[in-house]
């Protein structure tokens, strides 16, 4: 009876161990699609590692997490139907335009990011070389105009002026000569009016004593 009972057990131990042994790799399969897909996407540029979830069972995969846009969404299930052994792809991300510029940037946006920190950059410098000529001009118009001592800076087009005037004709002039050029965007006229000297006090002399004869 024993023995019987042995011999019917004995099937039923393989088939388990059979059964466990597929299962083990089944899961070790998914475990490494996973991998797979995750690094496929981190190389592939257009998708942010951090945002996408993957989850695999039986070569199925669930695409779980939030993107900016639906391209980064689209490209995230493009790059997992792309690996050798996933069966299906259930797309499950949610386009969520807030959460743009969240956890690791992805390889577009860092692209992104780098142009229009270099775009920035030009601007700026291309802005400074236009006010060092405008700065130029200006001076060598004041200068032409007899009023070279005055102080000129420019910021963006704006043109501050600052020192003293002979008077406020001459104040006005000045303004109006910047003004006119090409490229001044807004004059800040801080002028001081110093006006004329005032003439000294006349000396009156005094009248000679009369002395009287004696």
């Amino acid at each position: 009876m024993k023995g019987c009972f042995t011999r019917l057990l004995a099937p039923l131990m393989i088939s388990f161990s059979v059964l466990f042994a597929a299962c083990t790799e089944r899961q070790v399969d998914d475990a490494m699609l996973t991998a797979k897909i995750k690094a496929r996407m981190t190389a592939d540029g257009r998708i942010s590692p951090s945002r996408v979830g993957v989850d695999t069972l039986n070569g199925d995969v669930m695409l779980r997490g939030e993107t900016p846009t639906q391209e980064e969404k689209d490209a995230a299930a493009e790059v997992a139907r792309s690996v050798e052994g996933v069966r299906s792809v259930s797309n499950q991300i949610i386009v969520n335009p807030a959460v743009a510029g969240t956890g690791i940037p992805s390889g577009e946006e860092i692209k992104r990011q780098a142009e229009k920190a270099v775009s920035d950059v030009g601007q700026e410098v291309k802005k400074g070389a236009e006010d060092a000529l405008l700065l130029g001009e200006i001076k060598a118009r004041l200068g032409a105009a007899g009023y070279s001592d005055i102080s000129v800076s420019v910021d963006q087009g704006v043109v501050t002026l600052k020192g003293e005037a002979p008077a406020d004709k001459d104040r006005i002039a000045v303004e109006a000569i910047v003004e006119k050029i090409k490229g001044v965007e807004k004059v800040n006229n801080q002028l001081t009016i110093i006006g004329p000297s005032p003439a000294p006090a006349a000396t009156v002399s005094p009248s000679p004593s009369t002395t009287k004869r004696k």
